[in-house]
Formats: C-alpha cells, sequence, structure tokens
C-alpha cells in the first residue's frame, strides 16, 4: 500500500480529517480514555510506527523490569509482534510496531491497530506491578507527564 492509501484508511478507520495526518505526517488517537497512540509516518523509509508509553520505569527493579520486557519481546512472540523499547529523557517504556507500507493490505490497517492497543493494555496492566505508583485504574500510568 501507498502512503496515501493508508493515510486514507485511517481516515476511514479512525474518523480523522485526512488533511492533519497529511500535515503532520501522523496523528495521536487516544483509546478507550486511557490510551494515547501515536501514528507516525516515514516518507522516506515507506513505513509507519505506532508507539504508546506503557509506564513510567521506576528508579528501583529498573533493570529486572528492562530484562523482563527484552525476554517478552522476543521474536514478538509474547508482544503480538510488537516491541518494547525505553525512552530514557521522560523514563517510559514504551510499546511500538513497525509497518512496513508496501507489503500492508488496507483490509488489514484496523485490525494491527486493534491488536496494537489490546497489546497495549495487557502489558500495562501486566507491567504495573514495577510502578510503585501504580492505581488500579491505571490511569496515573497511561497519561504521563511531560
Amino acid at each position: 500500500m501507498t502512503i496515501e492509501e493508508f493515510i486514507e484508511a485511517l481516515t476511514k478507520i479512525l474518523n480523522l480529517d485526512a488533511g492533519v495526518i497529511e500535515e503532520q505526517f501522523g496523528v495521536t488517537v487516544e483509546f478507550d480514555r486511557r490510551f494515547d497512540v501515536t501514528i507516525e509516518i516515514a516518507k522516506s523509509t515507506h513505513q509507519a510506527y505506532l508507539h504508546a508509553p506503557v509506564l513510567i520505569v521506576p528508579t528501583e527493579n529498573r533493570d529486572g523490569l528492562l530484562a523482563l520486557v527484552l525476554q517478552l519481546h522476543m521474536f514478538g512472540l509474547a508482544t503480538g509482534g510488537n516491541t518494547f523499547g525505553y525512552d530514557p529523557q521522560r523514563s517510559r517504556l514504551l510499546l511500538f510496531r513497525v509497518l512496513d507500507l508496501p507489503n500492508l493490505a488496507a483490509a488489514s490497517v484496523g485490525d494491527l491497530i486493534e491488536s496494537f492497543v489490546n497489546q497495549l493494555e495487557r502489558w500495562a496492566q501486566h507491567l504495573s506491578q514495577f510502578n510503585p505508583n501504580a492505581t488500579s485504574d491505571m490511569k496515573p500510568l497511561l497519561h504521563l507527564q511531560a
């Protein structure tokens, strides 16, 4: 699929304005009033990137958490093809996925986004034990302050 077809699919699936996506080469969408997922488009590589914060990585247990997520995302088996990353400037654990647009069918875009959000919800819940400020509704973990 082309970048233009990807943007068209996003506008239909997410009910968004194509002009905003084209102007910014991406968009951040809130899912379930808890998850801010950013979708970025890289024209030079014909790829799109889905990424979202999972939680703030605490100072204590940091090594254990990072070792765990390295094991979890090995080959993408436990993460549905997604990968964990670490943003050291904001001390955030991220979940991300790279979409190779030429090898992507328009019909699968919605399923990929839904799968990504489902994995984000799963891992935010599961990994919340590593955040000492975790609460049952998870909002402090998922709506992070810059």
